[in-house]
């Protein structure tokens, strides 16, 4: 869960509900019986049955970059602008929490320190923009109280066959979207890079299979080898990544049709100083940032997603000195062409 607009104090819970928002509980003797959202003693039976998602410690300052700004992001740059130098605020997760499987539902709830509870089957609205799919808002849309939700932090985009159509149908296991670029931070390139799962990992290195006795296990994120492996991809301008594309001016984005892999993983990187050499190997994980958290030499985020394939990076090192944490400076959008959006 990259992603906030909170109030100081607040935390983010979920619980397990039914299709109808009931919660189950047992009484002393073991016996259950489940209680809907208009039943009194709802809340009371959610206070029971909460899980921790996040607590946020910074206040949120209207200006800072939000979702809605980076609705606009492609459109209005001016939107952008007005963020910069703005923190987005701070949300700290809680570690090893996990929704439960497709199979179950879950809803989020919403405290503060005055004791104000908020659950959300009594007012959650869905963002309605479609490349802003995971953001939810608390209550009648109230901008405080909204946050975003994407998998595994939203590090990787994963190509679905769900967003085929008429006027563009998988051909040899391929998917054209549209890359949208916005750039308002200085740096220097950007690569996007095939991953052999969701995880991130690297089944292959340099196109030898690592299920060898030498190499047993994948290439995890997190090492120089793994930078090179992913750069190197990216540098091959095929289903494998995919760099060199221009990068637009300050304050200004372009657009480019890419085919993607389905089934398959993508991530990002940027490089905040320099254009990398596809003949110098990366020697130093400094030159890159990464949308993989593990594989940044801080271990940490370098981007927020506002949505499914959306990635908004800081390209300076986040908890360095001088970082503004705005996390505006190089904007990506991997859309599914529909009828409307083919580039020709």
């Amino acid at each position: 869960m990259p992603r906030t607009n909170l109030s100081p104090g607040q935390a983010l819970f979920w619980y397990p509900v039914n299709s109808m928002g009931a919660v189950t509980v047992s009484d002393p003797n073991g016996n259950k019986r489940e209680i809907l959202p208009t039943d009194a003693g709802y809340a009371n039976a959610v206070r029971q049955q909460l899980t921790r998602l996040a607590i946020t410690t910074l206040a949120r300052d209207a200006r800072a970059f939000s979702p809605e700004k980076a609705a606009l992001a492609f459109s209005n740059p001016s939107a952008v602008l007005e963020s910069e130098g703005i923190s987005i605020g701070e949300v700290t997760s809680s570690v090893n929490t996990t929704l439960p499987s497709e199979q179950g539902r879950f809803a989020f709830a919403l405290t503060d320190p005055s004791g104000s509870f908020l659950l959300s089957p009594l007012g959650l609205t869905l963002n309605s923009n479609s490349t802003l799919d995971n953001t939810v808002h608390f209550g009648s849309g109230q901008l405080g109280n909204q946050v975003v939700m994407a998998p595994a932090q939203g590090e990787v985009f994963v190509v679905d066959d769900i967003y085929a159509n008429e006027d563009n149908p998988v051909v040899d296991g391929k998917l054209k979207f549209n890359l949208n670029v916005a750039n308002f931070g200085t740096a220097k390139s950007y690569g996007l890079f095939r991953a052999d799962d969701p995880a991130g990992r690297f089944h292959f290195v340099n196109g030898v299979h690592q299920g060898t006795a030498e190499r047993p296990t994948p290439l995890e994120p997190g090492s120089i080898e793994y930078a090179q492996e992913a750069v190197r991809r990216s540098f091959s301008n095929s289903l494998d990544g995919i760099t060199g594309l221009p990068l637009p001016a300050y304050g200004t984005n372009a657009k480019a049709t890419i085919d993607l892999a389905v089934g398959n993983a993508y991530g990002l990187y940027i490089t905040p100083n320099q254009v990398l050499n596809p003949s110098s190997p990366v020697q130093n994980l400094l030159e890159l940032r990464f949308s993989i958290a593990q594989v940044n030499e801080n271990r940490s985020l370098q981007h927020v997603s506002m949505g499914t394939g959306y990635f908004s990076f800081e390209q300076s090192l986040v908890g360095s000195d001088g970082n503004d944490n705005d996390f505006n400076d190089l904007q990506f959008l991997i859309a599914p062409i529909s009828p409307d959006t083919i580039l020709t």
